[in-house]
């Protein structure tokens, strides 16, 4: 097989390896978390508090709709296949499990939530999407804005996240909701219609 059918070979399994499923899941799990951060912003709801646990239990669950993007352009290919790029999906990954786990331990610890493992998942998820961000570029199977979006996930935290949570003290909720937006765009870029704009 030449290097050209091979490459065709690779962008023809990246258009059609995330199925639908994969793409309403992830969108899903990105709405939630952009609603999630609109809700908290107009109707803050704290631990001991009436309707808390529901709220997180459902926050939980967006985190675990984002890990299936995760999966799901690690499954497309359009991540290229460098070994910096597997570990990158892998904590990203790893990020959002956490994040999902924090909302739970939310319930019974607050500090530890807030002050541990939210942290670590963030800068786990940025660091990793940064990677596989890198990694989209490079392979060059998407053009356009979709060749963007894994990246912006990644240095979202980074640039916005953390430097206005410096600025406040305190998470800002409609800033989350913003991630949620960037996540909403990947789910996007990775559905099967897609296809037309992968690199010939």
């Amino acid at each position: 097989m030449s290097a050209v059918s091979g490459q065709q070979a690779d962008i023809a399994t990246a258009r059609h390896a995330v199925s639908r499923r994969a793409v309403a899941l992830g969108a899903t799990g990105a709405a939630l978390q952009i609603l999630g951060g609109v809700l908290e912003t107009v109707d803050r709801v704290k631990a001991g508090e009436p309707g808390f646990a529901v709220r997180t239990a459902i926050i939980a669950v967006a985190y675990l709709l984002l890990l299936v993007t995760v999966l799901a352009l690690a499954r497309s290919g359009v991540a290229g296949r460098a070994t910096a790029t597997r570990y990158g999906l892998a904590m990203a990954g790893a990020g959002w499990a956490l994040s999902a786990g924090a909302q739970l331990v939310l319930q019974v610890d607050v500090d530890l939530a807030e002050k541990a493992l939210f942290p670590i998942a963030t800068i786990a998820i940025g660091a990793g999407m940064v990677a596989a961000g890198i990694g989209v570029l490079r392979a060059g199977r998407w053009r356009g804005w979709r060749r963007w979006t894994a990246l912006l996930c990644g240095l979202y935290p980074f640039l916005v996240v953390f430097p206005v949570f410096a600025a406040v003290g305190e998470p800002n909720f409609l800033v989350l909701s913003g991630w949620g937006a960037c996540w909403l765009g990947l789910a996007l870029a990775l559905a099967p219609r897609a296809a037309p704009d992968v690199a010939p």
